[in-house]
C-alpha cells in the first residue's frame, strides 16, 4: 500500500482549546485544565476533516450497525488507531517557516555553557539494583539546569549529528510562540438555553502568537504530517475545527515544506552507537521503556541509558457519532523530548542504514496509538 505524505498548517483564527485529561463538567467544576495538544487532538482534527470532505455519516463510521460501512479514503474506523490508512507525524510548534521541537531530555546548561549527557558506559565500579545493560547517565554538576527553550530543526540537526555544542542559536521560549489566555462562562439552561444562576466556571486557552513586523506578518501555529493511503484524495486550504469548544483554524497545505535530510551523513559517522529522541509522546506498556527493541533490528543491539521526563497522561475522546462520544481510557505516556540510547556492536552501516529508514521520523516505536502520531522519533549519534 503507497501512501500521501503532505505538510498541514493550523493556524488559529482566534485561540485553540485542549483539555487536560481531568473531568470537567461546565456548573459543576469551576476551571478546566489546560494541555498542549497531543497528537489525538490533532488526528481527530485530520480525521473529521476528511469525513466531512467525503460526506461521510458520521453515526455509521464510528459505530456502524452494517460492519460493511466505511469510509471511501479512512476504511473502517479503528478504535486502537494502529495500521490505520491515516497517519499523523506531529503536532510541532511552527513559526517563520519553521518547526520548533521540545528540547531532548538529555541537555543540560548554565550560563554560557550546554552539556549533553550521555550513559557512563565505561565506568565499571558504579554498582546499582537494576541487572541489565542499562548504565547511568553521567548527569552534570548541580549548577546545570534542564534546557527549557523549544529547539529550531537547524539546531536539532547538529544536536543529532553529534556536533560540539556550545550554543544554540534559533532556539525560543515556549511562551515566546504561544500564552495562556484565560476565558470565563456560564451554563446554559438546556431547556430555555438562557443562562443559569451560579454556574460560572473558567477555561485557559491558548493564543498562538501573531504580529506585524517590519512589513511582514508573523504567525505561529501548529504543523503535523499527513499520511493517508489514497493518492487521489487532497487537502485544500481552509477553515476547520481544532480541539476543544469547536474552535476553529485555517488550515494551510504546506506542499513545498519538507525536514532537512542528513541520512548520509548519520550513516557515514555511524560508531555501533546511536540515539531515538522523541519528538511525541510514546505510551509503552512497560512504563518508561519501549517493551521489545523493534523487530527485526533486536539481534545484538541493547538498550544501555535513557533519560526521560516525568510522565504525562493521555486521554482523549472517542466518538459515537456527529457529537456523541466518551472519554478514552487514561494512558500514561513518556513526554516529547525522552531520549533512548542504543549500542549495535554487530550491525553494519547497511543494517543501521535500513533501521534509519524505517524508524528515522516514519514508524513509531509507541505501543498503543501508533497511527495517531504517538512515537515518533529522529535517530542521531552519541
Amino acid at each position: 500500500m503507497q501512501f500521501m505524505k503532505t505538510w498541514i498548517l493550523f493556524q488559529p483564527v482566534d485561540t485553540l482549546f485542549f483539555r487536560g485529561n481531568r473531568p470537567f463538567t461546565a456548573g459543576v467544576d469551576t476551571f478546566a485544565e489546560l494541555v498542549f495538544p497531543t497528537p489525538l487532538a490533532i488526528y481527530g482534527a485530520v480525521g473529521d476533516y476528511i469525513l466531512k470532505k467525503n460526506n461521510t455519516d458520521l453515526t455509521n463510521f464510528f459505530a456502524p450497525k452494517d460492519p460493511s460501512v466505511q469510509d471511501p479514503v479512512l476504511g473502517k474506523y479503528c478504535e486502537k488507531l494502529e495500521n490505520t490508512r491515516l497517519k499523523i507525524r506531529g503536532p510541532f510548534l511552527y513559526y517563520d517557516e519553521r518547526l520548533f521541537l521540545f528540547p531532548p531530555a538529555n541537555v543540560y546548561c548554565k550560563p554560557g555553557i550546554i552539556k549533553i549527557c550521555t550513559p557512563d558506559i565505561n565506568n565499571q565500579s558504579f554498582k546499582w539494583d537494576i541487572n541489565e545493560p542499562i548504565k547511568p547517565v553521567s548527569l552534570p554538576d548541580l549548577d546545570f539546569e534542564p534546557y527549557d527553550k523549544l529547539l529550531s530543526m537547524d539546531d536539532m540537526l547538529r544536536y543529532l549529528k553529534n556536533e560540539k555544542i556550545s550554543a544554540f542559536l534559533g532556539e525560543k521560549k515556549q511562551e515566546d510562540l504561544l500564552q495562556d489566555e484565560r476565558r470565563f462562562g456560564q451554563r446554559l439552561n438546556p431547556s430555555t438555553l438562557t443562562v443559569a444562576e451560579g454556574y460560572l466556571y473558567s477555561t485557559t486557552h491558548l493564543r498562538f502568537k501573531e504580529e506585524l513586523r517590519e512589513k511582514v506578518y508573523h504567525q505561529a501555529g501548529l504543523m503535523v504530517q499527513v499520511e493517508i493511503a489514497d493518492r487521489d484524495f487532497s487537502f485544500t486550504d481552509g477553515i476547520t475545527i481544532v480541539g476543544g469548544e469547536r474552535r476553529m483554524a485555517k488550515m494551510v497545505v504546506k506542499n513545498n515544506f519538507s525536514l532537512p535530510d542528513i541520512k548520509e551523513k548519520i550513516i557515514n559517522d555511524f560508531n555501533h552507537r546511536f540515539f531515538i529522541y522523541l519528538v511525541t509522546p510514546a505510551i509503552f506498556n512497560n512504563g518508561w521503556r519501549p517493551a521489545d527493541f523493534p523487530a527485526p533490528y533486536n539481534d545484538n543491539c541493547q538498550l544501555v541509558g535513557a533519560v526521560v521526563n516525568k510522565p504525562v497522561y493521555i486521554s482523549g475522546w472517542r466518538r459515537t457519532g456527529d457529537s456523541a462520544g466518551y472519554p478514552r481510557p487514561l494512558k500514561k505516556a513518556v513526554p516529547a523530548g525522552g531520549v533512548y540510547f542504543f549500542q549495535a556492536q554487530n550491525w553494519d552501516s547497511n543494517k543501521f542504514g535500513d533501521f534509519y529508514d524505517n524508524y528515522n521520523f516514519n514508524r513509531s516505536i509507541s505501543d498503543e496509538y501508533q497511527s495517531a502520531g504517538f512515537g515518533i522519533g529522529l535517530i542521531g549519534l552519541w
